[in-house]
């Protein structure tokens, strides 16, 4: 049986995540405070494009995940260092919601609240939530599988074991170092 949330939660978890959001897309060209890797970002912006046109090396580049999502977004959103930049965001978002649900399954959308709250006010989620790298979709993808295998343990749904064990397993071509969270899983 699903749990029931009270209209109050859902009312501030939606500001809570427009907050962010909007507050990320208006610090996306000042933030992070010191560009210790625009290099390295202006890198993965033209790689990512590249890589979806199939050009030169660049189509060689991994994690294939990761780069081919990037290059997508960029390809219908635009490209520049603020379009790349709002693709961490955007999975910055995923991954609020994802542990906000997270915490109503193991608690209620009280916990859910507060740990989404706790985490996206956090300097590091918030730094990396603005830069050109794949460590947001990487926890999109990992909060998504224990989300995921909780949820068919708790609800007896067993079919969302598949796709959770799926995303665990996917989750090393967006990161290779995603393999020591896909053991975890298992």
């Amino acid at each position: 049986m699903p749990l029931k949330q009270p209209p109050a939660i859902r009312a501030l978890l939606v500001a809570w995540l427009l907050l962010f959001f909007m507050f990320g897309l208006l610090t996306l060209k000042v933030y992070p405070p010191v560009n210790y890797n625009l290099t390295d970002e202006i890198w993965a912006m033209h790689s990512s494009t590249a890589f979806v046109e199939g050009k030169g090396e660049s189509s060689k580049v991994t994690p294939r995940f990761y780069f081919g999502a990037l290059g997508a977004f960029q390809s219908i959103a635009g490209k520049g260092i603020a379009t790349a930049r709002a693709f961490s965001l955007i999975a910055a978002m995923v991954v609020l919601y994802l542990t906000y649900l997270l915490g109503r399954e193991l608690k209620d959308g009280y916990a859910g609240l507060l740990s989404s709250v706790l985490l996206g006010s956090t300097f590091a989620f918030s730094w990396h939530s603005r830069v050109i790298r794949n460590e947001m979709l990487t926890a999109a993808f990992v909060a998504a599988a224990v989300y995921l295998i909780y949820y068919a343990f708790k609800r007896e749904k067993h079919r969302y074991l598949f796709v959770g064990s799926l995303l665990a397993a996917l989750s090393v071509n967006v990161h290779p170092n995603s393999l020591q969270y896909a053991l975890g899983i298992i």
